[in-house]
């Protein structure tokens, strides 16, 4: 944390990045066990998949109704009010019993996730310029990461001792701990004031009109392909070992991630963002590929753990060119488009792994090999990148308190 802070450019506010830091770590804590929980409600694995599709619906009508709230409440309330919110739907789920109840508090938990996720996003934007964006991004990631290093590990650990409920506890006070950092210490950001905003559908087409715009959206619901099944249909795969074991290997697949997120970021402001694409989703579908012929736990963990280097290419790089091709005016509309590329993948990927398990009597073999398909085709896809020259400066913007 305190390294990265050393390399944020400069007026970038390090507060912004603890606060991403602790309520992530809200929602690492539950990854290990969520899907099981699901399981424990719905009774079968295959089933988790369309629970988990339910939420990508709701990802994306959160992120079109956070894109107008935010214009009426401001970065910072919006901030406030999704941190105490997610809090409440921790402590929330300690109280779920069955599956409707679990579906109604996904509604606002799923609202607050997206609303800090969104109104972080925009306040680290205003904080730098386009030459800086893409190890801006990095380090923006690598303090996430860094949260799903720890969350998984020790959550895992914990659930298994002492079952779901705390899980859900500490979580909650996570998210208190972020929101009272953010009160403590509220930075100051850019404010654009000649942004505009046309309406979602007038957005939509003036998003799609634009090649680049289109293939880092398609970039997006791939990469949330890869993150459900690593999320949900890892732990589903590797229910059997407990908690612990999840819990070692989501944390471990992290690691490459931390440390490579950074220079990657710093790598694509200098060179190109197309073949990294491409190197990234290459080897996402070459070991998803390789899964499919494994039967051995050791070879499966190395496997899945190297996979998260493909990743590490490809996270910090999707929203860092996004504002590399846009113009500051249209940031925030633009984000909002944007952003459904990674719901849309996050509604549409369970159904079909789901119904791959379904069909195939939970057979996981088949599943690998989908997915890793999938990945080399949108690795094919990265080429039609259009190559953008480097940014040597940009008009800044005056700094405002808001």
């Amino acid at each position: 944390m305190f390294r990265i802070k050393e390399r944020l450019p400069k007026g970038c506010s390090f507060t912004l990045f603890v606060v991403t830091f602790f309520y992530s770590l809200a929602i690492t804590f539950l990854s290990p066990i969520f899907p099981l929980f699901i399981k424990h409600l719905v009774g079968n694995e295959a089933y988790v998949g369309f629970v988990i599709s339910f939420q990508g619906v709701l990802w994306i009508l959160s992120t079109l109704v956070v894109g107008k709230l935010i214009c009426l409440t401001g970065k910072t309330r919006m901030l406030r009010i999704s941190l105490f919110g997610l809090g409440l739907s921790f402590f929330a789920l300690v109280f779920v019993k069955n599956i409707y109840s679990l579906l109604v508090l996904e509604v606002f938990k799923t609202f607050f996730s997206t609303a800090a996720v969104f109104a972080i996003s925009l306040m680290i934007r205003d904080h730098v310029s386009k030459k800086n964006i893409g190890s801006t991004e990095g380090a923006y990631f690598s303090v996430t990461n860094s949260a799903w290093l720890f969350g998984p590990l020790l959550g895992g650990l914990i659930a298994q001792a002492y079952g779901f409920n705390p899980i859900f506890l500490i979580g909650g006070l996570f998210c208190f701990s972020s929101l009272m950092i953010f009160l403590y210490d509220e930075p100051k950001y850019n404010i654009i004031k000649q942004e505009t905003d046309n309406g979602f559908y007038s957005n939509i087409k003036d998003y799609f009109k634009q090649r680049d715009l289109i293939i880092v959206y398609l970039m997006s619901i791939s990469l949330a392909f890869w993150w459900v099944f690593v999320y949900a249909y890892v732990p589903l795969y590797l229910a059997d070992l407990g908690e612990k074991i999840i819990g070692y290997i989501l944390a471990a697949l992290v690691l490459p991630l931390i440390l490579l997120e950074l220079p990657i970021g710093r790598l694509a402001d200098k060179g190109s963002y197309k073949w990294l694409f491409f190197i990234g989703f290459f080897l996402l579908g070459s070991i998803a590929i390789f899964l499919s012929f494994v039967d051995n736990f050791l070879i499966f963990a190395i496997l899945i753990i190297s996979a998260s280097v493909g990743a590490a290419i490809i996270e910090p790089l999707r929203e860092a060119h996004l504002f590399k091709i846009i113009k500051s005016k249209d940031t925030r509309r633009f984000l909002v488009v944007f952003r459904t590329g990674y719901e849309l993948g996050y509604l549409i990927s369970p159904i079909i792994f789901s119904l791959v398990l379904i069909k195939n009597n939970t057979n996981y073999s088949d599943l690998f090999l989908i997915i890793g398909i999938l990945m080399l085709i949108f690795a094919l896809i990265s080429l039609f990148i259009k190559e953008h020259k480097k940014i040597k400066g940009e008009v800044k913007i005056p700094v405002i308190k808001k």
